[in-house]
């Protein structure tokens, strides 16, 4: 059977005096074999020296493991510089895009002298004297001077500005090219090194809409952006009525009406009036097929045309005193061959007749 009754512990001990230094975790009843996870806990005062976790493997005797300590040392205070001496400067600086090494002035108190580099003193920079930050300055004398001192100055953020142009654009034209002006770019940086890009409001209709920028993070820089404008103007389509070879509203010319649409579904007109025309009766406008008084949606221009059917001709009535019923009517209508050729063959009647008696 398997044993489930032993223990382990674990210590925390300071290494340089072998001493506890808070008291041991102790767990119960745990299990022949089994591999236990441990880590050194967090006490005050004290740092863990590495390796910093363990394992135990649980056997019947002692089961034990120790962490190391090492005392957690205040920070050593700076050291002043020397009381002999007056430090004037450096000055913090805003940055250029070029190397700036602020000036120093040491005096010495006692006698009033100015040290001057490279005689009494040695001046040196860290090593990034051009992007912002803290830049140290370190003083080592040297002739009739010893010792050591340092001082800082910061390079702050210089101001930038993205201004983002305003753009205008016709509704259902593509969107214009955004762009921007940038102000305050320093030394031999570049737009491009900002990584401007633009977005805008969304929205097709006519209407005004924000224009943003975003642009990559540069710590030397402070940057202020100003947002655009997109502005969406209506639309002007030409709505043409073609007579066809009528007339519409009194004239023979088409008739153009200009409709503004503001909104990318287009905008509804009522379709005119029927257009004229003689011997013609007026079925429909063409273009689709509307009837005037239809409801038509304007997204484009648009011709109309007239669409005729030819009325059927009517049979002449006869008019008031008209004798062409009558024989003198007829005899009014023959023409003068006609009527020779009418006599001739009466008298051939006469003389058939006389034969025949």
């Amino acid at each position: 059977m398997v044993r489930t009754d032993l223990n382990y512990s674990v210590f925390y001990v300071e290494l340089a005096s072998g001493k506890d230094i808070t008291e041991p975790t102790v767990a119960e009843n745990q299990t022949f074999g089994t591999i236990v996870d441990i880590a050194a806990k967090d006490v005050s005062g004290f740092t863990a020296v590495a390796p910093t976790t363990a394992q135990i493997e649980i056997t019947v005797g002692t089961n034990e493991h120790t962490f190391y300590y090492a005392v957690v040392l205040p920070p050593t205070p700076p050291v002043d510089p020397d009381s002999r001496f007056t430090v004037e400067g450096p000055d913090d600086t805003v940055y250029n895009g070029e190397s700036q090494k602020q000036p120093v002035t040491i005096t010495d108190k006692e006698t009033g002298k100015e040290l001057k580099e490279g005689t009494d003193c040695i001046i040196t920079y860290s090593d990034d004297t051009t992007n912002v930050g803290t830049v140290i300055v370190t003083i080592t004398g040297i002739g009739n001077y010893d010792g050591v001192m340092t001082t800082t100055y910061q390079i702050t953020s210089a101001p930038l500005t993205i201004t983002v142009d305003d753009k205008t654009k016709k509704l259902g034209e593509d969107d214009p090219e955004f762009t921007s002006k940038v102000e305050g770019l320093q030394g031999s940086d570049t737009e491009e090194s900002l990584g401007i890009e633009y977005n805008r409001e969304e929205g097709e209709d006519a209407g005004e809409y924000a224009i943003t920028a975003t642009y990559v993070d540069n710590p030397n820089y402070e940057i202020t952006v100003n947002d655009g404008k997109l502005t969406i103007e209506p639309a002007e389509y030409k709505i043409t009525f073609d007579p066809n070879g009528g007339i519409v509203r009194g004239s023979t010319e088409p008739y153009v009406m200009t409709v503004e649409v503001d909104k990318i579904g287009g905008v509804d007109i009522t379709i005119i009036e029927a257009a004229e025309r003689a011997g013609y009766t007026f079925l429909y406008w063409r273009g689709s097929e509307y009837q005037p008084g239809d409801t038509y949606t304007v997204t484009e221009d648009h011709t109309f045309t007239a669409e005729w059917e030819k009325n059927a001709e009517k049979p002449a009535l006869p008019k008031t005193g008209d004798d062409r019923g009558t024989t003198a009517g007829l005899l009014g209508g023959m023409s003068l061959l006609s009527l020779f050729a009418l006599v001739i063959a009466r008298h051939r009647m006469r003389d058939d007749e006389e034969v025949v008696a």
